[in-house]
Order: structure tokens, then C-alpha cells, then sequence
């Protein structure tokens, strides 16, 4: 209907005229078609039933005298009605008596037979079947077939001649559009006119002439009142504007003096309108620099506000601890995190404060949102170190306690062999005290090597040395178990400070995790049993960093233990298999090189770990 839309008041009368006409007019030409049709077809089969009954009545006598050459000229004499393309006379039996059939017909594409009397119309042909009767005896059956040539042409010129006729309906109804649009439209035209000019100049003076007392007539009066209206609202309008602009000017100074101030505060400073334009307003720019996105961003629908940055499991609190402060009036301040456009999470603190109207309505609220990561990081890391020193502490001297009695267990499990045969029970008890033995000695090892860690010496490290190095000692393993290695590590890469060792720990620490993965997800050697380790170079902020990341498609980490699982003797392995202290030695080597430990993760699908280190200014 766009088409229709675009057309003017013009158009769109003659386009309703024609477009009623037409199918007026359509729908009565094909009624009275199918009508005609009808009629013609009912009025053919009635007029050839009386004519075979004619023949009918003529073959009877040669049916009583068996005579069939008789019948045969009787049937004959149909050649005279060129309609006639065949008939035949049954006897009761169903046995041909007599047959015509006109020179140059084929053979019908049915059966000229039929147990019914009347006419009916099979596949293009008019079939009527007569009974020959002596009296109350049914002598046989005349079977007559005509063409519909000439009923068709009949038609054909009846149809041809109502089309005529439609076409000069169709015709005398565009004229009579015409002469209609000029009656209707005119006085609208000019109305559009005048508007148009009203709209060029801005000048409300011009009015129009009313010609007539219909709904048209109405309009011009309506619209008249409206522009004497509009002038007198336009004078008032001016007065008020020249106040406004007074005041606007007094407004626009304190404004002014407001954002000097909150462009100096180290926080984004933001109003929240409560009543009918609800909205967000910020009055400096550190939105960009906390959360990562611009103003425009955020009003043009990637977010609609700051809310939905605020991680799920913080907006329920943050909500409540709004309304509450809104519902008491009193000032709120609330602590939440919030994910930044890179996908960092950020530790915020906001302040804010209800305002509200003279009946006690809330207007809006002012507040200050501060960036406190770094301070949630000092405090975590702070709390972390007391915990690793105090769980440090325990784990030297339970592993110095324990050392002892395990070397003692393991001895008496080898003395226990070397006094038995090889293959009985004693001597296979003695081999499962000195596999278990050392492996609680591996264990304790862990706890000592947790215990005592310290940072080595650091010194310049080329990074992609300590991992092929690492690639070339873990490697064999993991393709034994049919894991595809996918390496990515480009040469010159820039140097960190760094001990070799310990990040050697730590690249195997990573690989020995991924195997693991992708053992207990691919039992046999796949295409998608994957590991890639990749390393390059990124800029962040000011600051550039070496980032290494290991990925693999194995099992996965639940989100629920992601944030946990550099916890020391938190394992997502089944007992017996880990200590728990893999994960969390790593990140204490990686923090003791200023780096970063990042673990992303989709359960049952893969595991990404990201390390960042600071490169070598």
C-alpha cells in the first residue's frame, strides 16, 4: 500500500473509482460467464437428449424386425447434423446393433457405454444415452457422442463481447474520476497551498476563502481559527522565550561553574532522573576511562545505562540498596562490580543521593561513582599473602613432620619385597606401600616446594626459549596420547625479567592441565583433540606485555569453580589424581613476575589461560 500512500488526494480518488469499478465489473462478467456457460451447456445436453430421442423413436421398428441395415441408415442420416461425431445402438445384451461414426473422428477416449439415460460431459465431448422403447419393452440403448466445437465458439464470442463491454465501463469510469477529483480535491489543493506558504514564510497571516458547507468547508474554518490561534500563541510565546532566555543565561553560568568542579573529581559525577524522562546524565569525563564505553554508546543502545555493565550477581544488591535509600530518603553508597568494554572486571564504589519535590515525589538522584579496583587489589592481595604465609607455615612443618615416617614406610615396603617371592601377595602388597609411599613423598615434596617458594633470580628471559624448551620436553607425552600441538610463537619476541625455571614450572604446569583435559573429554586420538600455545605482543594503556595463552577443547571448568581453582589444595580432579597445588604455585611464579593470570572457561567445551608479563622497557 506504499504505492497508494505516495499518490496525491488526485490519484487516490481516481485509483478508489477505477479500482471499485474494475472489480465491480470484473466480478459481474465472470458470473455471468459462468452463468452462460452453464445455461449453454444444460440447454445443449436438453436440445441433443430430444433429438436422440427422435432417433430413438425411428430405430424402434428396426429393432423389432432385427433388421440392422435399417438401423444403420437411420443412424446414417446424422451425418446431415454436423455436431454429431458418433452414435451406436446397443441391444440389451450390451451387443452392437448398429454404429455410425463420422469420417476423420478417431476412436473416443472412453467407452461409448453407458447404464444411465440423459446427457453428460466426459473429458471434452456432450454423451447422450437413449432408450429404444416398444411400449413399456426396452428395445436397446442409442449412445450419441457430440463435439462441443460449436458450443465453445459460441461462448468464446459471448465472453469476447462482454470484455468490449468492460473495457467501455472501465473507460467511462476514468472520465467520470475525472470530472469527481476536481470536486473533491480542488478546495483541498488550495488549503494545501496556503499551508505550504505558511510553512515557507512562518508568516500566520494568510487565511482562506470557505466555498462550501460540507466536511471541506469544516476544514477551512477549522484551519482559519487555528492560525488566529497560532498568531496570538506566537506573541506570547515571544515574551516568554525573551524570559527564558534570562533565566537560561543565569543557568548556563552556575552550569558552567558545576562541571568545572565535577571535571576535577577522579570519579564519574551522573544525575538520574526519576520522573517522566527518566535517563541518565554525566557531568565529566570519566565514564569512557571506568567503564570502557562513551556517552554515545551508551545512549545509542549497546546499554542502556550503567546498570546492565554491573555483573548479574551485584545488580540485585545495587537495586535494593537504591530503591531502600529512595524509599527512607536517606543517601546510599554501594560497593559492585562491573565489566568493562575489554572484558576487565571493575570494583566500583558509588555514592548517591535522593532528591525530591516539594510533595515529596523523587525527582532525581546525584551521585559519584569511584574506580576502587586497584585498592579491592591491594586488599585481596594483601589477605592472600597472609593466608599462603600462615598455610605456608602448616604445610613445612606437616611436611617435615610427615617426611620421616613416609621414608620409614617406604623402606619397610621395600624390605618386604626384597623378603618375598616376585609375583606373590606379599611381595605385590610391598610394591602397592612403596607406590603409595612415594606418592604421599611426591606430595609432601609439593607442600615443601609451596612452602619454601622464593623468587629466583630474575634476570632477562626470552620467553619463547622457556617455552620451547617446554614443548620439547612435554611434547612426546602429548602426542603419544594423540593430542594435535598447534604452536604459534614468532620469533623476536622482546625480552621480561624473569627466572627460566620457574616459568618452565609454569608452562608445565599449563600443558599437564590441558592433557589432562582432553584425555578425560577424547578416549581415542581425534581431529578436534587440540592444544594450541600461542605468544605475542599487546599494548595496554601505556604498558606493553608479552601474552602467552594456552587453549584447549577438553572438559572444561564449571563457572563456579573458575574463581577457585588457584586455591591452594582446590582440585577439579578426582581424589588421588591432584594436589591442588599445581594451579596456585603457578600464579604465585606469575605474580612474582608482574604478571597477569587470566582463566576463561566453558564447561564441557574449553579452557583458555591467558598469562600477561611486562616486557623489558
Amino acid at each position: 500500500m506504499s504505492f497508494l500512500e505516495r499518490l496525491s488526494i488526485k490519484g487516490k480518488i481516481r485509483f478508489i473509482v477505477l479500482a471499485v469499478s474494475i472489480a465491480a465489473l470484473t466480478m459481474i462478467v465472470l458470473l455471468s460467464s459462468l452463468n452462460d456457460w452453464d445455461s449453454a451447456k444444460r440447454e445443449a445436453g436438453e436440445n441433443l437428449s430430444v433429438f436422440a430421442k427422435v432417433i430413438a423413436d425411428n430405430l424402434v421398428a428396426a429393432v423389432l424386425f432385427n433388421d440392422a441395415e435399417s438401423a444403420g441408415k437411420v443412424l446414417s442420416s446424422l451425418e446431415m447434423n454436423p455436431v454429431i461425431v458418433r452414435a451406436v445402438l446397443y441391444l440389451p445384451e450390451g451387443e452392437v446393433f448398429a454404429e455410425y461414426r463420422r469420417e476423420g473422428i478417431a476412436d473416443l477416449p472412453f467407452l461409448p457405454v453407458s447404464s444411465e439415460n440423459g446427457f453428460v460431459f466426459r473429458k471434452g465431448y456432450l454423451c447422450i444415452t437413449e432408450p429404444v422403447m416398444d411400449g413399456d419393452n426396452t428395445l436397446g440403448r442409442l449412445f450419441m457422442v457430440s463435439d462441443l466445437n460449436w458450443l465453445y465458439l459460441r461462448l468464446s464470442w459471448n465472453s469476447l463481447f462482454k470484455f468490449f463491454i468492460l473495457l467501455l465501463a472501465v473507460g467511462l469510469s476514468y472520465i467520470l474520476s475525472g470530472l469527481l477529483h476536481r470536486i473533491v480535491t480542488e478546495p483541498i489543493t488550495r488549503l494545501t497551498s496556503v499551508m505550504r506558504r505558511i510553512t515557507e514564510t512562518g508568516e500566520y497571516r494568510e487565511q482562506i476563502q470557505r466555498e462550501s458547507s460540507d466536511e471541506v468547508g469544516a476544514l477551512v474554518d477549522g484551519f482559519n481559527k487555528m492560525i488566529v490561534a497560532i498568531r496570538k500563541r506566537e506573541e506570547m510565546l515571544q515574551k516568554e522565550i525573551e524570559e527564558r532566555r534570562r533565566v537560561e543565561e543565569m543557568l548556563r553560568e552556575r552550569e558552567s561553574a558545576y562541571r568545572t568542579l565535577a571535571r576535577n573529581l577522579p570519579g564519574i559525577v551522573y544525575r538520574v532522573n526519576l520522573g517522566k524522562e527518566a535517563g541518565m546524565i554525566f557531568f565529566n569525563d570519566q565514564l569512557e576511562a571506568i567503564t570502557g564505553f562513551t556517552e554515545a554508546e551508551l545512549r545509542r543502545g549497546e546499554v542502556c545505562m550503567i546498570d546492565p555493565l554491573i555483573l548479574p550477581e551485584d545488580r540485585d544488591r545495587v537495586t535494593q540498596t537504591v530503591r531502600s535509600a529512595i524509599r527512607e530518603k536517606v543517601p546510599f553508597e554501594v560497593e559492585y562490580r562491573l565489566r568493562h568494554k575489554n572484558g576487565e572486571i571493575r570494583h566500583l564504589l558509588e555514592r548517591g543521593r535522593p532528591v525530591y519535590d516539594l510533595d515529596g515525589s523523587p525527582l532525581y538522584i546525584d551521585g559519584v561513582i569511584l574506580d576502587i579496583t586497584e585498592k579491592v587489589k591491594l586488599q585481596n592481595d594483601a589477605i592472600r599473602a597472609s593466608h599462603l604465609a600462615s598455610l605456608g607455615e602448616l604445610s613445612a612443618g606437616v611436611a617435615h613432620e610427615i617426611n620421616n615416617p613416609i621414608n620409614g614406610i617406604i623402606n619397610f615396603g621395600e624390605m618386604i619385597m626384597m623378603d618375598s617371592e616376585k609375583g606373590s601377595s606379599l611381595h605385590d602388597l610391598g610394591e602397592r606401600i612403596v607406590r603409595e609411599g612415594e606418592r604421599v613423598s611426591k606430595i609432601v615434596r609439593s607442600l615443601l616446594s609451596f612452602a619454601r617458594h622464593q623468587a629466583g633470580e630474575m634476570k632477562e628471559t626470552d620467553i619463547g626459549n622457556v617455552l620451547a624448551e617446554a614443548l620439547n620436553l612435554y611434547g612426546a607425552q602429548i602426542r603419544k596420547d594423540g593430542i594435535i600441538l598447534k604452536v604459534d610463537i614468532p620469533e623476536g619476541l622482546p625480552l621480561i625479567r624473569g627466572n627460566a625455571q620457574q616459568l618452565m614450572q609454569v608452562f608445565l604446569n599449563m600443558l599437564s592441565n590441558a592433557r589432562y583435559a582432553l584425555n578425560r573429554k577424547f578416549t581415542s586420538p581425534q581431529a578436534g583433540k587440540v592444544i594450541r600455545v600461542s605468544a605475542s605482543v599487546e599494548n595496554r594503556g601505556e604498558r606493553r606485555y608479552l601474552k602467552v595463552q594456552f587453549f584447549d577443547n577438553g572438559t572444561g571448568i564449571p563457572p563456579e569453580r573458575i574463581e577457585r581453582v588457584i586455591e591452594p589444595f582446590y582440585t577439579t580432579k578426582p581424589a588421588g589424581v591432584g594436589t591442588g597445588l599445581g594451579l596456585s604455585i603457578s600464579h604465585g611464579i606469575i605474580l612474582e613476575h608482574e604478571g597477569r593470570l587470566e582463566i576463561e572457561s566453558s564447561e564441557g567445551e574449553y579452557t583458555n589461560i591467558t598469562i600477561r608479563f611486562p616486557v623489558i622497557v
